[in-house]
């Protein structure tokens, strides 16, 4: 956050070489040289500022103030959920998510699994199984961020092949495809009527 005296006291020196020295909270002092400065701390405060400007055009100049409470430094805002249950079976694989930060900041879910949801209390749902990380993202009002993980099991598989299909492009049954569920590979092998192996995976 910067002030309108700052920007107006350097807006006519061109060309400048410019001093900045940030002073708070026990942070280092530091000098750079550039009209452009990045300071970064990771201490929440309000931080006042000495400025020394010099002119390198043909015309020297140079202007020397201070500026009080020139850049506040918000603190990230504390993070926490509870996932209920924490194992879960697939054939129910609904989570319950329960946020436990203020409600002034804004929550959000990410998995592991790709699913994503934009509310601080609400039911995460699985559609296979394994152990996946659920991650809370809150951003307070002053736009700071911070994350927690959880984990989640997800028990069980589930298996289902038709028992036959029409492909005759009406849409409707048009292809044999199991659905599983649980598992990382499996293997199919279709025979005829006389036993003779017509088709496998």
């Amino acid at each position: 956050m910067v002030n309108t005296a700052y920007n107006a006291a350097l807006s006519g020196l061109q060309a400048a070489s410019l001093k900045l020295k940030v002073s708070a909270n026990n942070v280092a002092n530091v000098n750079t040289d550039g009209y452009q400065r990045q300071q970064v701390t990771t201490q929440a405060g309000t931080y006042g500022v000495e400025v020394t400007a010099v002119s390198t055009g043909n015309c020297p100049a140079s202007i020397d103030f201070s500026v009080d409470s020139l850049v506040v430094v918000h603190p990230n805002p504390p993070v926490g959920f509870m996932a209920t249950p924490q194992i879960v079976d697939i054939t129910n694989p609904v989570v319950t998510l329960e946020s436990l930060v203020d409600s002034l900041n804004t929550v959000t879910y990410f998995g592991s699994d790709g699913g994503s949801l934009n509310a601080a209390n609400c039911q995460y749902v699985f559609d296979n199984g394994g152990t996946f990380q659920l991650i809370q993202t809150v951003v307070s009002p002053e736009v700071c961020v911070s994350t927690a993980i959880g984990e989640v099991v997800v028990n069980g598989t589930l298996f289902y092949a038709p028992t036959a299909f029409t492909p005759d492009g009406d849409g409707l049954n048009d292809v044999w495809l199991p659905v599983a569920r649980g598992v990382s590979r499996y293997q199919a092998r279709i025979w005829n009527r006389w036993g003779e192996l017509v088709w496998s995976s």
